[in-house]
């Protein structure tokens, strides 16, 4: 996975007169944001041209990328390689706006150019701010931007266990739920499935704790990552790899073992690439509310960074 900007120095036309041409050009700078499969996004960086599409999405072809514009192709960037290289250069074709029919007959459509690598980074991390966490907590104050859809409730068990306050905890069998934050027609809830495994603090040294969907939950609306998603989420997007950050705080009764509730929050990261804290992520979101718990009497206290995968049911 890859971002990287280019300059594009496209010349539309050529107008011939008198021995002499004047080329019609459009120089500007683009990005490419690489998702998780053989394509992605690419956008303006600077002040669009309105003779060229806004952006769109690309592919990964052998002869190199195709820039789309969302009603068919825009450009052929010949020879650009993945991952790219800084200072590649190249020649580029352009398909639309099309050939056009001129009212002089001195002017000719052209449609070619050149291209140039300026700058690329693997999984972009937000400028200062180099790891996932990091990235989402800046993203709910900063840089997020507000997806449509709210992380409502969850549900599922857990198993905990360590000494020294430390200990590993696995979560099976759960599930997120989300629903549209307006009433939008032809919208409901989705539920996924998730699992995973973490580390982290916890005391005592062993625990279990369960919630159901029934339980009363507070959530936030999904914000947007640094990886590129479509306008608008499509749920099934944030399938794969994630990371949550599980914080517990509650008592269990005893004495020996017993019973017991806490308060619990979940911290949400969808897209991670390989589950890894490289920076890069699609989504996060917050869940908060209550968790039935197991375990020997005492305070119930947990702070856990699992990685997993959730899949839409």
């Amino acid at each position: 996975m890859f971002n990287c900007d280019l300059r594009v120095d496209i010349t539309l036309s050529e107008k011939a007169a008198n021995g002499r041409s004047q080329a019609f050009k459009a120089v500007v700078k683009i990005r490419l944001m690489q998702g998780e499969g053989d394509g992605g996004k690419w956008a303006h960086m600077d002040t669009r041209d309105f003779r060229l599409p806004q952006g769109g999405n690309f592919v990964i072809l052998p002869t190199g990328i195709l820039l789309k514009d969302g009603g068919g192709c825009f450009a052929l960037l010949l020879g650009l390689g993945v991952p790219p290289s800084i200072g590649a250069r190249g020649d580029l074709k352009i398909y639309t706006p099309g050939q056009r029919d001129y009212n002089s007959p001195t002017v000719q459509w052209r449609g070619n150019g050149k291209w140039e690598v300026l700058a690329k980074q693997a999984n972009l991390p937000l400028k200062e701010c180099p790891t996932t966490w990091g990235n989402m907590k800046k993203n709910f104050s900063k840089y997020g931007k507000g997806l449509g859809w709210e992380l409502c409730s969850s549900s599922g068990q857990s198993l905990s266990g360590g000494m020294g306050g430390r200990g590993i905890e696995i979560s099976i069998m759960s599930r997120l739920y989300m629903k549209p934050v307006d009433d939008e027609k032809g919208k409901k809830m989705v539920v996924f499935s998730y699992n995973g495994i973490g580390a982290g603090y916890m005391v005592p040294g062993f625990a279990a704790s369960g919630s159901t969907s029934d339980f009363t939950n507070v959530g936030t609306e999904l914000t947007q990552g640094n990886l590129p998603l479509d306008e608008p989420l499509r749920p099934e997007e944030l399938n794969g790899m994630c990371q949550v950050l599980s914080l517990t705080f509650g008592a269990i009764a005893g004495p020996g073992a017993g019973f017991g509730g806490a308060a619990s929050a979940m911290g949400v990261i969808f897209g991670v690439p390989a589950g890894l804290a490289v920076g890069a992520f699609k989504a996060c979101a917050w869940i908060a509310g209550p968790v039935a718990s197991v375990g020997k009497a005492g305070a119930n206290i947990g702070a856990v960074l699992q990685v997993g995968s959730v899949s839409l049911l």
